[in-house]
C-alpha cells in the first residue's frame, strides 16, 4: 500500500513541513518517526511512501511539524491525527490535509465529558454512506450543539446538486464527522462546501467563506481522505457553570469551613436552576506551614492527598457512635457564625476532631477489606 500525504500550506523560504509517524502505544521499542514532506508548491507539501516501511499495524497516527529556519520556530499541527487502515484494501490512500491549529478551547470541548455526558448527540442521523468509496470526508467541528450536524452539498450528482434542503448528513464518530461517498463517474473539478444542518428545523446555514474544490479525480485503486475543519462556533454547545472554593460551601452545619458532603446541596442547587457544570478550586492537602498561608488552595503538598479541613467530622463521628463534648461543638458554632474563613482555627479544631475519631476507630481498620485494596491501588503515593 501506498501512502501519499499532501498538506495545503502557505510557506516562505526557508520553512519547511515534515510528517511524525507515532507507533502503536503497544510498540513501547520504536520512537515517533519525522519524515521531510516535498514542496510542490508555495500552498502545497507531499510526501509518498509505502506503508510497510511504517512501524504501523491497523491505524496510522501523525502529526505535521512546521519549522521555519529564518526564526528557529517549530510548530506541530494536525496533532495525532488517526486513519484506520484495517479495511482499506486500496493499493494506494492519498491523506490530503489542511493546516489546523490546535485550540486549546477546542480540545476540551472535544475531551470525552462534553462529547458523551455535557452534549450528547440524541438524534438518529441519517448518513447516505457508501460501502466502495473514492473519497472519504472527516470535518473535525469541536462542540458543536445537540440538534446540530456536519453536512455537504456541493456541484456533482452524488454530492447533491447544491440541494441544501436535502444535503448529505455526516456520520458523528470519534469526535469527527464523517462521509463516505464514490466520485468515479463524476466530472471534475467539483466544487463543494460544509455547512451545519439543524436537525429539528430542517434546515442547512452554510459554512464561511469561499468554495472548496476537488480538481482531480482519484486514480484507479486508490481512496482519498478528506480532513477538514469547519469554524461552527456560532453553533457551538453552550452551558451555564459555576466556579466555586469547597471552602465557600458552608451550611448552616458546617463546623466553620465548607465540607465535601456540601457538594450534595450545591449540586441539588444547580439541577434546579439548570446549572450544568461544577468547577471547583483545588481540593488537594496545602498543609505545610501550619498557619494562614495554607489556606492558599494553589499550594498543594500532594497531588493524591485531599485536604482534611474538607471532612465532615460530624457524619463521620455519628457513623462511629462518638459524641463531641459541649465545649468543642461550642467552638463550632462559634466559627460557623462568623463572616469569613478562620483557617488557623478551623484547622486546629478540624484536627483535634479527627484525632478523637482516629483514638476511637484506630484498630478497626485491621478488618476493613476496603481500607486495603484501597491501600494496594494507591502505595506508589
Amino acid at each position: 500500500m501506498i501512502l501519499n500525504f499532501y498538506v495545503g500550506f502557505r510557506s516562505l523560504h526557508g520553512q519547511s513541513v515534515a510528517v511524525k509517524i507515532i507507533p502503536p502505544s503497544k510498540n513501547d521499542v520504536s520512537h515517533p518517526v519525522e519524515l521531510p514532506l516535498q514542496y510542490i508548491n508555495e500552498s502545497s507539501w507531499h510526501l509518498g511512501l509505502k506503508a510497510s516501511e511504517l512501524a504501523i499495524d491497523d491505524e496510522l497516527e501523525y502529526s505535521y511539524i512546521f519549522r521555519d529556519g529564518n526564526n528557529g520556530e517549530v510548530k506541530e499541527f494536525c496533532k495525532n491525527t488517526r486513519v484506520s487502515l484495517k479495511k482499506i484494501k486500496h493499493k494506494k490512500i492519498d491523506i490530503i490535509d489542511e493546516w489546523r491549529d490546535d485550540s486549546f478551547f477546542d480540545n476540551v470541548f472535544s475531551s470525552k465529558p462534553f462529547a458523551t455526558v455535557f452534549n450528547l448527540q440524541k438524534e438518529k442521523i441519517k448518513v447516505a454512506d457508501t460501502k466502495s468509496p473514492t473519497h472519504i470526508f472527516s470535518v473535525t467541528a469541536p462542540a458543536l450543539a445537540a440538534g446540530k450536524a456536519i453536512c455537504i452539498t456541493g456541484s456533482s450528482k452524488k454530492l447533491g446538486d447544491w440541494n441544501t434542503a436535502e444535503p448529505l448528513l455526516m456520520e458523528p464518530k470519534n469526535g469527527q464527522w464523517h462521509l463516505r461517498v464514490n466520485l468515479a463517474k463524476e466530472t471534475f473539478p467539483i466544487e463543494y462546501k460544509f455547512g451545519i444542518y439543524d436537525l429539528r428545523l430542517h434546515k442547512m446555514e452554510y459554512e464561511a467563506g469561499s468554495n472548496r474544490v476537488l480538481s482531480l479525480a482519484a486514480e484507479k485503486d486508490t481512496l482519498r481522505l478528506l480532513h477538514h475543519k469547519v469554524n461552527a462556533s456560532a453553533f457551538r454547545w453552550r452551558a451555564t457553570g459555576v466556579n466555586v472554593p469547597v471552602s465557600s460551601l458552608k451550611s448552616e452545619k458546617s463546623w466553620g469551613v465548607g465540607e465535601f458532603t456540601d457538594l450534595n446541596l450545591l449540586i441539588d442547587l444547580s439541577k434546579s436552576t439548570g446549572i450544568r457544570l461544577i468547577q471547583l478550586l483545588p481540593i488537594n492537602d496545602t498543609t505545610a506551614t501550619h498557619t494562614n498561608k495554607d489556606s492558599y488552595p494553589y499550594s498543594a503538598v500532594s497531588a493524591f492527598a485531599l485536604h482534611p479541613i474538607y471532612l465532615n467530622v460530624q457524619k463521620l463521628a455519628a457513623a462511629l457512635g462518638v459524641q463531641f463534648g459541649s465545649e468543642m461543638l461550642e467552638q463550632v458554632s462559634t466559627l460557623n457564625a462568623k463572616s469569613s474563613l478562620h483557617y488557623e482555627e478551623v484547622t486546629a479544631l478540624k484536627k483535634a476532631a479527627i484525632e478523637l475519631l482516629f483514638t476511637k476507630d484506630k484498630a478497626s481498620f485491621k478488618n476493613d477489606f476496603d481500607w486495603f485494596s484501597f491501600f494496594d491501588l494507591n502505595r506508589h503515593w
